[in-house]
């Protein structure tokens, strides 16, 4: 069993390389965690892109076709512009997800590691000791920036769902709306 008594994150010199590892391979597990979780958000974004983008061409088909520009006032026609209006919105909100970001990958530059500073006055443990606490930090910090990236991208995508569980209900409303307001004039 690992004692912490010895472990400081302020001081990797006074840890063992033991402990150090085990930190890593737990830092390491979180980052990869962190990319499984922005591949999933990737391919449910696309799923919800395809859903957007054929309700959107369905019903601009629709307006276009029954578009006669007569001057009169049509509820049903109002109500599929807006749904379409509406369909390319949720379009490009959800774009945001699958254009590209700042994500941070696993692994690290080998010029990164392998540097002067690593080497000089340090006996080999402590080099060892340094390179394995300067990953944990490096892969904490990418890890922690890549779980906010995946926060906000999961964001869009349950709003999208939303949006697009609602939007037959709103075309309900502004069916109904629109033809009141038709009765009354």
């Amino acid at each position: 069993m690992v004692s912490n008594k010895d472990f400081s994150v302020k001081h990797p010199f006074s840890s063992s390389i033991e402990e150090l590892q085990f930190v890593f391979s737990q830092i390491e597990k979180r980052l990869d965690e962190s990319g499984k979780i922005y591949d999933a958000t990737t391919n449910k974004t696309v799923v919800l892109l395809s859903i957007s983008i054929g309700l959107m061409t369905t019903l601009t088909a629709y307006f276009f076709i029954n578009n006669e520009l007569k001057g009169v006032f049509s509820p049903k026609l109002f109500t599929v512009f807006v749904m379409s209006f509406k369909s390319f919105f949720i379009l490009f909100y959800l774009s945001k997800n699958i254009l590209p970001t700042n994500y941070h990958p696993l692994g690290s530059k080998a010029s990164l590691l392998l540097n002067k500073e690593f080497y000089i006055d340090m006996k080999n443990n402590e080099t060892l000791k340094s390179m394995i606490y300067s990953e944990i930090v490096n892969y904490d910090s990418r890890a922690n920036d890549n779980f906010q990236i995946n926060e906000k991208r999961l964001k869009r995508i349950k709003n999208a769902i939303i949006s697009l569980i609602i939007l037959p209900l709103l075309g309900l409303v502004i069916y109904l709306l629109s033809s009141l307001f038709c009765f009354f004039i």
